[in-house]
C-alpha cells in the first residue's frame, strides 16, 4: 500500500547488547580509516585445535561465549555473522579457511 505520508522506522529489538561491557567497541576501532565487519573471527581460539565452528548472529555469541569458556572448550569456534543482508558469503568463506580442521559447521539462532 502507497500512503502520501512518511512513516518512522520502529526497531524492536532487544537493547541489552548496550549495557553489555563485552559488546563496546573502543575509540580506536571507531576511528579514521575503519570500516564495519560483517563478520567477525574468533579470537579466543587457535584455528588449529577447532573441531565445531558455530555461526551465531546477535546477543546469542556471548552466551555461547561464556558457556564455552565455562566448560573450557577449545575445539569450538565461534564466527559472529553481523550483517545478514546483503550476505557476506565471501567475507564467511574467508574465515572457514582459517580453521582447516573443521570437522562440523553449525549456525545457531536464538529466538
Amino acid at each position: 500500500m502507497i500512503r502520501n505520508f512518511r512513516k518512522p522506522l520502529v526497531v524492536v529489538a532487544p537493547k541489552i547488547l548496550l549495557r553489555l561491557p563485552a559488546a563496546a567497541s573502543s575509540l580506536s576501532e571507531m576511528g579514521p580509516n575503519t570500516y564495519f565487519q560483517p563478520v567477525l573471527g574468533d579470537s579466543g581460539v587457535e584455528p588449529i585445535n577447532v573441531k565445531k565452528l558455530l555461526f551465531v548472529s546477535g546477543k546469542h555469541y556471548y552466551t555461547l561465549k561464556a558457556r564455552r569458556d565455562e566448560l573450557n572448550r577449545k575445539d569450538l569456534g565461534i564466527i559472529r555473522i553481523e550483517s545478514l543482508c546483503p550476505f557476506p558469503a565471501n567475507e564467511i568463506q574467508h574465515e572457514i579457511g582459517k580453521y582447516k580442521n573443521v570437522q562440523c559447521k553449525l549456525y545457531s539462532m536464538f529466538k
